[in-house]
Protein backbone atom coordinates (compact mmCIF):
# COMPACT_ATOMS: atom_id res chain seq x y z
CA UNK A 1 0.00 0.00 0.00
CA UNK A 2 1.48 3.43 -1.26
CA UNK A 3 1.77 6.05 1.86
CA UNK A 4 0.04 8.94 1.50
CA UNK A 5 1.26 12.80 0.06
CA UNK A 6 2.50 14.65 2.30
CA UNK A 7 1.11 17.93 2.18
CA UNK A 8 2.28 20.20 5.00
CA UNK A 9 0.31 23.81 5.20
CA UNK A 10 2.78 26.42 6.75
CA UNK A 11 1.02 28.35 9.53
CA UNK A 12 3.17 31.37 10.74
CA UNK A 13 3.54 34.99 11.42
CA UNK A 14 6.38 35.28 8.81
CA UNK A 15 6.87 34.38 5.04
CA UNK A 16 9.55 32.10 3.89
CA UNK A 17 11.99 34.09 3.37
CA UNK A 18 16.39 34.13 2.54
CA UNK A 19 16.97 36.98 4.31
CA UNK A 20 14.80 37.77 7.47
CA UNK A 21 15.54 35.61 11.04
CA UNK A 22 11.79 34.04 11.43
CA UNK A 23 11.21 33.43 7.93
CA UNK A 24 14.91 32.30 7.26
CA UNK A 25 14.44 29.68 10.13
CA UNK A 26 11.56 28.72 8.52
CA UNK A 27 12.30 28.62 5.32
CA UNK A 28 15.56 25.92 6.31
CA UNK A 29 13.46 23.67 7.61
CA UNK A 30 11.37 22.43 4.59
CA UNK A 31 14.19 23.73 1.52
CA UNK A 32 15.27 20.32 0.81
CA UNK A 33 12.85 18.01 2.07
CA UNK A 34 12.44 15.40 -0.98
CA UNK A 35 8.51 14.21 -2.03
CA UNK A 36 6.92 16.61 0.53
CA UNK A 37 4.36 19.27 -0.90
CA UNK A 38 4.29 22.83 1.48
CA UNK A 39 1.91 25.66 1.20
CA UNK A 40 1.96 28.94 3.45
CA UNK A 41 -0.68 30.77 5.26
CA UNK A 42 0.90 33.62 7.41
CA UNK A 43 0.17 37.14 8.75
CA UNK A 44 3.00 39.46 8.35
CA UNK A 45 2.93 42.68 5.40
CA UNK A 46 5.68 41.26 3.71
CA UNK A 47 6.48 39.17 0.49
CA UNK A 48 8.01 35.92 0.32
CA UNK A 49 11.61 35.45 -0.75
CA UNK A 50 12.55 31.92 -0.82
CA UNK A 51 12.01 28.80 -3.13
CA UNK A 52 10.44 26.55 -0.59
CA UNK A 53 6.57 26.58 -2.07
CA UNK A 54 4.70 28.45 -4.90
CA UNK A 55 1.39 28.09 -2.43
CA UNK A 56 0.90 31.29 -0.60
CA UNK A 57 -2.35 33.37 1.52
CA UNK A 58 -1.68 36.08 3.57
CA UNK A 59 -3.97 37.68 5.84
CA UNK A 60 -2.66 40.92 7.60
CA UNK A 61 -3.67 43.26 10.21
CA UNK A 62 -4.36 45.80 7.77
CA UNK A 63 -6.77 42.83 5.86
CA UNK A 64 -8.16 42.78 9.01
CA UNK A 65 -8.80 45.95 10.28
CA UNK A 66 -10.83 47.34 7.06
CA UNK A 67 -12.72 44.28 6.98
CA UNK A 68 -13.65 45.15 10.78
CA UNK A 69 -14.59 49.04 9.61
CA UNK A 70 -16.24 48.53 6.29
CA UNK A 71 -19.24 45.92 5.21
CA UNK A 72 -16.45 43.56 4.00
CA UNK A 73 -16.93 40.15 5.02
CA UNK A 74 -13.51 38.48 4.04
CA UNK A 75 -10.17 39.25 4.51
CA UNK A 76 -7.08 37.81 3.21
CA UNK A 77 -5.82 36.60 -0.48
CA UNK A 78 -3.46 34.43 -2.70
CA UNK A 79 0.04 35.81 -2.98
CA UNK A 80 0.76 36.27 -6.34
CA UNK A 81 4.72 34.97 -6.13
CA UNK A 82 4.92 35.78 -9.91
CA UNK A 83 4.61 38.99 -9.77
CA UNK A 84 6.90 39.25 -6.38
CA UNK A 85 9.32 37.31 -8.40
CA UNK A 86 9.10 40.03 -11.26
CA UNK A 87 8.81 42.64 -9.04
CA UNK A 88 5.76 43.67 -10.00
CA UNK A 89 4.18 44.30 -6.14
CA UNK A 90 5.32 47.20 -4.23
CA UNK A 91 6.02 47.03 -0.67
CA UNK A 92 3.14 48.71 1.24
CA UNK A 93 5.01 51.31 3.48
CA UNK A 94 1.95 51.54 5.68
CA UNK A 95 2.59 48.62 7.64
CA UNK A 96 0.34 48.76 10.99
CA UNK A 97 1.87 45.73 12.71
CA UNK A 98 4.75 47.20 13.46
CA UNK A 99 2.87 50.28 15.49
CA UNK A 100 0.49 48.25 17.03
CA UNK A 101 3.69 45.30 18.27
CA UNK A 102 4.74 48.40 20.45
CA UNK A 103 1.62 48.73 22.51
CA UNK A 104 -0.32 46.40 24.54
CA UNK A 105 -3.77 48.34 24.36
CA UNK A 106 -3.06 47.92 20.91
CA UNK A 107 -2.22 44.50 20.69
CA UNK A 108 -5.27 43.76 22.58
CA UNK A 109 -7.60 45.90 20.14
CA UNK A 110 -5.21 43.63 17.27
CA UNK A 111 -6.96 40.49 18.97
CA UNK A 112 -10.23 42.25 19.40
CA UNK A 113 -10.44 42.95 15.52
CA UNK A 114 -8.84 39.57 15.02
CA UNK A 115 -11.85 37.70 16.62
CA UNK A 116 -14.33 38.50 14.16
CA UNK A 117 -12.55 35.96 12.19
CA UNK A 118 -13.18 37.70 8.77
CA UNK A 119 -9.93 35.52 7.83
CA UNK A 120 -12.40 32.74 8.04
CA UNK A 121 -14.01 32.36 4.52
CA UNK A 122 -14.64 30.67 1.12
CA UNK A 123 -11.51 32.11 -0.84
CA UNK A 124 -9.03 30.75 2.13
CA UNK A 125 -10.95 27.46 2.62
CA UNK A 126 -11.08 27.04 -0.95
CA UNK A 127 -7.41 27.44 -1.57
CA UNK A 128 -6.60 25.17 1.33
CA UNK A 129 -8.62 22.66 -0.32
CA UNK A 130 -7.05 22.60 -3.47
CA UNK A 131 -3.77 21.55 -1.13
CA UNK A 132 -5.30 19.24 0.86
CA UNK A 133 -2.84 19.54 3.90
CA UNK A 134 -2.50 16.30 5.92
CA UNK A 135 0.12 17.91 8.18
CA UNK A 136 -0.14 21.71 9.68
CA UNK A 137 3.23 23.08 10.69
CA UNK A 138 2.55 25.69 12.99
CA UNK A 139 5.26 28.08 14.06
CA UNK A 140 3.86 29.25 17.41
CA UNK A 141 4.19 33.39 18.39
CA UNK A 142 2.83 35.75 20.77
CA UNK A 143 -0.39 36.42 18.52
CA UNK A 144 -3.45 34.48 20.23
CA UNK A 145 -5.32 35.16 16.74
CA UNK A 146 -2.87 32.90 15.27
CA UNK A 147 -3.32 29.95 17.57
CA UNK A 148 -7.37 30.12 17.07
CA UNK A 149 -6.81 30.08 13.62
CA UNK A 150 -4.52 26.82 13.82
CA UNK A 151 -7.52 25.13 15.44
CA UNK A 152 -9.98 26.12 13.35
CA UNK A 153 -7.59 24.85 10.09
CA UNK A 154 -6.86 21.86 11.86
CA UNK A 155 -10.13 20.70 13.40
CA UNK A 156 -11.64 20.88 9.30
CA UNK A 157 -8.84 19.44 7.64
CA UNK A 158 -8.34 16.23 10.32
CA UNK A 159 -4.57 16.96 9.78
CA UNK A 160 -1.69 16.13 11.92
CA UNK A 161 -0.26 18.68 14.19
CA UNK A 162 2.87 20.35 14.73
CA UNK A 163 4.50 23.14 16.57
CA UNK A 164 7.52 24.74 16.52
CA UNK A 165 8.62 27.01 19.02
CA UNK A 166 11.14 29.93 18.22
CA UNK A 167 11.29 32.60 20.81
CA UNK A 168 10.15 32.48 24.26
CA UNK A 169 6.80 34.21 24.81
CA UNK A 170 5.16 32.91 28.23
CA UNK A 171 8.25 33.48 30.93
CA UNK A 172 7.06 36.19 33.01
CA UNK A 173 9.03 39.52 33.16
CA UNK A 174 9.69 41.95 35.40
CA UNK A 175 8.93 45.27 35.77
CA UNK A 176 6.41 44.86 33.31
CA UNK A 177 3.02 46.51 33.17
CA UNK A 178 -0.23 44.59 34.10
CA UNK A 179 -1.18 44.39 30.13
CA UNK A 180 1.55 43.20 29.43
CA UNK A 181 1.35 39.89 32.02
CA UNK A 182 -2.28 39.45 31.29
CA UNK A 183 -1.91 39.15 27.62
CA UNK A 184 1.50 37.18 28.42
CA UNK A 185 -0.78 34.51 30.22
CA UNK A 186 -3.21 33.72 27.64
CA UNK A 187 -0.77 33.28 24.64
CA UNK A 188 0.88 30.74 27.63
CA UNK A 189 -2.83 29.10 28.23
CA UNK A 190 -3.15 29.27 24.13
CA UNK A 191 0.44 27.78 23.52
CA UNK A 192 -0.74 24.81 26.03
CA UNK A 193 -3.27 23.73 24.45
CA UNK A 194 -1.95 23.63 21.04
CA UNK A 195 0.72 21.61 22.80
CA UNK A 196 -1.06 19.52 24.10
CA UNK A 197 -3.08 18.81 20.85
CA UNK A 198 0.35 18.39 18.60
CA UNK A 199 1.78 15.03 17.51
CA UNK A 200 5.08 17.10 17.14
CA UNK A 201 6.63 19.69 19.32
CA UNK A 202 9.62 21.34 17.96
CA UNK A 203 11.59 24.17 20.03
CA UNK A 204 14.93 26.09 19.01
CA UNK A 205 17.49 25.21 21.86
CA UNK A 206 18.25 22.81 24.70
CA UNK A 207 17.45 25.39 26.96
CA UNK A 208 14.22 25.99 25.83
CA UNK A 209 13.66 22.38 25.62
CA UNK A 210 14.39 21.73 29.62
CA UNK A 211 12.52 24.28 30.49
CA UNK A 212 9.12 24.16 28.42
CA UNK A 213 9.13 20.46 29.48
CA UNK A 214 8.72 21.44 32.90
CA UNK A 215 6.36 23.94 32.09
CA UNK A 216 4.38 21.76 29.57
CA UNK A 217 4.64 18.16 30.11
CA UNK A 218 5.45 17.05 26.94
CA UNK A 219 8.84 16.07 25.24
CA UNK A 220 10.18 17.73 22.44
CA UNK A 221 12.47 17.66 19.79
CA UNK A 222 15.47 20.16 19.43
CA UNK A 223 15.16 21.87 16.25
CA UNK A 224 18.13 24.27 16.01
CA UNK A 225 18.31 26.78 12.76
CA UNK A 226 19.64 24.94 10.06
CA UNK A 227 22.11 26.98 8.06
CA UNK A 228 23.66 26.11 4.58
CA UNK A 229 27.42 26.38 4.36
CA UNK A 230 28.50 30.38 3.86
CA UNK A 231 32.22 28.93 2.90
CA UNK A 232 33.57 29.94 -0.11
CA UNK A 233 36.03 27.36 -1.46
CA UNK A 234 38.71 27.91 -3.78
CA UNK A 235 39.99 31.58 -4.83
CA UNK A 236 38.83 34.68 -2.87
CA UNK A 237 39.98 38.13 -3.57
CA UNK A 238 42.36 39.27 -1.54
CA UNK A 239 41.34 40.41 2.07
CA UNK A 240 41.40 43.45 3.24
CA UNK A 241 42.95 42.16 6.60
CA UNK A 242 46.67 42.25 4.85
CA UNK A 243 45.83 45.84 6.37
CA UNK A 244 43.55 45.56 9.56
CA UNK A 245 41.74 42.94 11.42
CA UNK A 246 38.10 42.97 10.71
CA UNK A 247 35.46 42.00 12.84
CA UNK A 248 31.92 41.54 11.61
CA UNK A 249 28.67 42.07 12.95
CA UNK A 250 25.60 40.99 11.08
CA UNK A 251 22.65 40.72 13.54
CA UNK A 252 20.34 43.04 14.78
CA UNK A 253 20.87 46.18 17.24
CA UNK A 254 17.67 45.26 19.44
CA UNK A 255 17.87 43.73 23.04
CA UNK A 256 20.62 46.66 23.69
CA UNK A 257 23.08 44.72 21.05
CA UNK A 258 24.48 47.93 20.71
CA UNK A 259 25.86 48.71 24.29
CA UNK A 260 27.79 45.21 24.02
CA UNK A 261 29.07 46.25 20.43
CA UNK A 262 30.10 49.94 21.99
CA UNK A 263 32.33 47.54 24.88
CA UNK A 264 33.79 45.93 22.07
CA UNK A 265 34.61 48.97 20.33
CA UNK A 266 36.00 50.56 23.04
CA UNK A 267 38.35 47.82 23.20
CA UNK A 268 39.19 48.01 19.69
CA UNK A 269 39.95 51.87 20.22
CA UNK A 270 41.95 51.42 22.69
CA UNK A 271 43.90 48.46 20.89
CA UNK A 272 44.25 50.60 17.67
CA UNK A 273 46.01 53.66 20.27
CA UNK A 274 49.22 51.38 21.22
CA UNK A 275 51.69 52.18 18.65
CA UNK A 276 53.05 48.71 19.16
CA UNK A 277 50.17 47.37 17.15
CA UNK A 278 50.49 48.34 13.77
CA UNK A 279 47.96 45.87 12.10
CA UNK A 280 44.70 47.69 13.32
CA UNK A 281 41.32 46.53 14.09
CA UNK A 282 37.97 47.57 12.70
CA UNK A 283 34.71 46.44 13.76
CA UNK A 284 32.25 46.63 10.09
CA UNK A 285 28.42 46.24 11.37
CA UNK A 286 26.49 44.87 8.51
CA UNK A 287 22.51 45.53 10.11
CA UNK A 288 19.83 47.95 10.09
CA UNK A 289 19.69 50.89 12.45
CA UNK A 290 16.39 50.02 14.41
CA UNK A 291 17.52 52.16 17.44
CA UNK A 292 17.59 55.41 19.08
CA UNK A 293 19.30 58.18 16.85
CA UNK A 294 21.21 59.05 19.93
CA UNK A 295 22.37 55.61 20.44
CA UNK A 296 23.00 54.76 16.78
CA UNK A 297 25.40 58.05 16.70
CA UNK A 298 27.23 56.86 20.00
CA UNK A 299 28.10 53.19 18.88
CA UNK A 300 29.00 54.28 14.90
CA UNK A 301 31.10 57.20 16.57
CA UNK A 302 33.92 55.06 17.84
CA UNK A 303 37.20 55.17 15.50
CA UNK A 304 37.51 51.52 15.17
CA UNK A 305 33.75 50.86 13.81
CA UNK A 306 32.79 51.44 10.43
CA UNK A 307 28.83 51.33 9.46
CA UNK A 308 27.79 49.86 6.26
CA UNK A 309 23.94 49.43 6.27
CA UNK A 310 21.72 46.07 5.33
CA UNK A 311 22.82 44.04 2.94
CA UNK A 312 22.30 41.43 0.52
CA UNK A 313 22.41 38.01 1.45
CA UNK A 314 25.12 37.58 -1.31
CA UNK A 315 27.27 40.52 -0.37
CA UNK A 316 26.85 39.68 3.37
CA UNK A 317 28.21 35.96 2.16
CA UNK A 318 31.25 37.83 0.75
CA UNK A 319 31.99 39.85 3.59
CA UNK A 320 32.55 37.18 6.05
CA UNK A 321 34.51 35.04 4.01
CA UNK A 322 36.91 37.86 4.16
CA UNK A 323 36.64 39.10 7.65
CA UNK A 324 38.64 37.50 10.25
CA UNK A 325 36.49 37.61 12.99
CA UNK A 326 32.41 37.13 12.93
CA UNK A 327 31.02 38.33 15.86
CA UNK A 328 28.13 37.51 17.95
CA UNK A 329 26.51 39.76 21.15
CA UNK A 330 23.76 39.58 23.53
CA UNK A 331 23.22 42.28 25.89
CA UNK A 332 24.00 41.86 30.46
CA UNK A 333 20.73 44.20 31.37
CA UNK A 334 18.16 41.97 33.21
CA UNK A 335 15.60 42.56 30.43
CA UNK A 336 17.10 41.68 27.47
CA UNK A 337 18.42 38.34 29.32
CA UNK A 338 14.76 37.84 29.73
CA UNK A 339 14.25 38.40 26.19
CA UNK A 340 16.58 36.45 25.23
CA UNK A 341 17.84 33.52 26.72
CA UNK A 342 15.81 30.45 25.34
CA UNK A 343 16.58 31.58 21.82
CA UNK A 344 19.32 30.17 19.39
CA UNK A 345 20.72 33.03 16.53
CA UNK A 346 20.09 31.98 12.75
CA UNK A 347 23.98 33.91 12.54
CA UNK A 348 25.67 31.08 14.90
CA UNK A 349 25.38 27.83 12.65
CA UNK A 350 26.46 30.29 9.22
CA UNK A 351 29.43 31.84 11.22
CA UNK A 352 30.51 27.91 12.10
CA UNK A 353 30.16 27.44 8.56
CA UNK A 354 33.37 29.86 8.03
CA UNK A 355 35.64 27.95 9.55
CA UNK A 356 36.80 31.07 11.17
CA UNK A 357 37.08 31.92 14.92
CA UNK A 358 33.70 33.35 16.09
CA UNK A 359 33.94 36.15 19.27
CA UNK A 360 30.41 36.13 21.39
CA UNK A 361 29.95 38.23 24.23
CA UNK A 362 27.18 37.64 26.32
CA UNK A 363 25.42 36.23 29.55
CA UNK A 364 26.33 32.55 30.29
CA UNK A 365 22.67 31.97 30.75
CA UNK A 366 21.84 32.52 27.39
CA UNK A 367 20.90 29.89 25.36
CA UNK A 368 22.97 31.06 22.20
CA UNK A 369 26.44 31.72 24.38
CA UNK A 370 25.55 28.72 26.43
CA UNK A 371 25.81 26.87 22.51
CA UNK A 372 28.92 28.80 21.75
CA UNK A 373 30.74 28.69 25.09
CA UNK A 374 33.10 25.13 23.81
CA UNK A 375 33.81 26.41 20.36
CA UNK A 376 34.51 29.98 20.41
CA UNK A 377 35.89 32.86 22.17
CA UNK A 378 32.42 33.59 24.68
CA UNK A 379 33.42 36.85 27.02
CA UNK A 380 30.76 36.16 29.72
CA UNK A 381 31.70 38.96 31.70
CA UNK A 382 32.89 42.66 30.29
CA UNK A 383 35.47 42.97 32.87
CA UNK A 384 37.10 40.05 30.66
CA UNK A 385 36.58 41.48 27.21
CA UNK A 386 39.74 43.42 26.41
CA UNK A 387 42.08 40.15 27.73
CA UNK A 388 40.09 38.08 25.94
CA UNK A 389 40.22 40.01 22.17
CA UNK A 390 43.25 40.49 23.02
CA UNK A 391 44.87 36.99 23.12
CA UNK A 392 42.61 36.55 19.74
CA UNK A 393 44.56 39.52 18.00
CA UNK A 394 47.71 38.57 19.06
CA UNK A 395 47.61 34.95 18.86
CA UNK A 396 47.43 33.09 15.68
CA UNK A 397 47.37 29.79 17.10
CA UNK A 398 44.59 31.04 19.48
CA UNK A 399 42.63 32.01 16.33
CA UNK A 400 43.04 28.68 14.17
CA UNK A 401 42.10 26.78 17.34
CA UNK A 402 38.67 28.19 17.69
CA UNK A 403 38.25 27.81 14.28
CA UNK A 404 38.62 24.29 14.13
CA UNK A 405 36.40 23.76 17.23
CA UNK A 406 33.19 25.89 15.13
CA UNK A 407 33.91 24.53 11.64
CA UNK A 408 34.23 20.91 13.13
CA UNK A 409 30.79 20.96 14.90
CA UNK A 410 29.06 22.37 12.62
CA UNK A 411 30.30 19.99 9.86
CA UNK A 412 28.99 17.11 12.83
CA UNK A 413 25.92 18.69 13.75
CA UNK A 414 24.28 20.70 10.78
CA UNK A 415 24.76 18.02 7.93
CA UNK A 416 22.01 19.01 5.48
CA UNK A 417 21.33 14.99 3.94
CA UNK A 418 20.98 13.85 7.61
CA UNK A 419 18.50 16.66 8.65
CA UNK A 420 16.50 16.49 5.69
CA UNK A 421 15.98 12.82 5.96
CA UNK A 422 15.44 12.91 9.39
CA UNK A 423 12.90 15.30 8.89
CA UNK A 424 10.98 13.33 6.12
CA UNK A 425 11.12 10.17 8.60
CA UNK A 426 9.46 12.33 11.12
CA UNK A 427 6.53 13.77 8.98
CA UNK A 428 6.41 10.58 7.17
CA UNK A 429 6.13 8.59 10.64
CA UNK A 430 2.29 10.75 11.16
CA UNK A 431 0.80 9.62 8.38
CA UNK A 432 1.79 6.12 8.79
Amino acid sequence: MNSPETNILVISNNAFSETGNNGKTLAAVFSGLKNVNVAQLYFKNEQPSSNVTELYFRVTDKDMLNSFFSLKKRAGDIVNTAAVRNNEVAADSNDVSASISRNQLTRIFREIIWKKKSWKNDKLFSWIDSFNPNIIFFCAGDSEFAYDIVKVVQERYKTRLCTYITDDYILPRENKSLLFELRRKRIKRAMGRTIEKSDLLFVISDKMNTVYETIFGKKSIVLKNMSESLLIEGNMEPKQTNKEFSFVYAGGLHFNRDKSLMELASVLDKYNTDDKNQKKAKLHLYTKNTIDENDFARLTGFESVEYHGFVSSDELKLVLNRCDVPVHVEAFDKESVESTRLSLSTKIPEYMSLNKPILAIGPAELASISYLTSIACCVTDIDDLESEVGLLLSNQETRDRFAKKSFLQYKEEYNIEKFEKRMSELFGSLLL
